[in-house]
């Protein structure tokens, strides 16, 4: 993992861990 960034937000999106 280098550029986390859009990932973590789509992942977030996806998957938010709440």
């Amino acid at each position: 993992m280098h550029n986390s960034d859009s990932t973590s937000v789509s992942c977030n999106l996806k998957n938010p861990k709440r």
